[in-house]
């Protein structure tokens, strides 16, 4: 198998090696996926929905919208905020149906 039988780590670059030969044979183990998150700004979400900053703002101060704070700024995420949507909507339907 060669001097690349395992995943290959090189200590001064810590990374594992992509060189071609370990890389196309398949010495190296596959590593994880990880899953992106897309975050948007308060101003994204605003313009989504075609409302004011400051409603996204108050809404993520009453805990309405699920955001996160990274360092001084808010995020929320994409997925998050349809699902939020998705919610509203239900709970708007039901409150009309009646």
């Amino acid at each position: 198998m060669g001097r690349h039988a395992r995943p290959c780590v090189h200590p001064r670059v810590a990374k594992l090696c992509l060189s071609e030969p370990c890389y196309l044979r398949g010495w190296h183990v596959k590593s994880r996926k990880r899953k992106t998150i897309d975050l948007l700004t308060p101003d994204e979400v605003a313009n989504q929905l075609k409302v004011s900053v400051f409603t996204v703002r108050r809404w993520i101060n009453q805990d309405e919208l699920p955001a996160y704070r990274i360092g001084r700024a808010w995020r929320v995420s994409a997925d998050e905020l349809a699902s939020w949507l998705e919610k509203r909507q239900k709970r708007h339907e039901k409150r009309t149906a009646h």
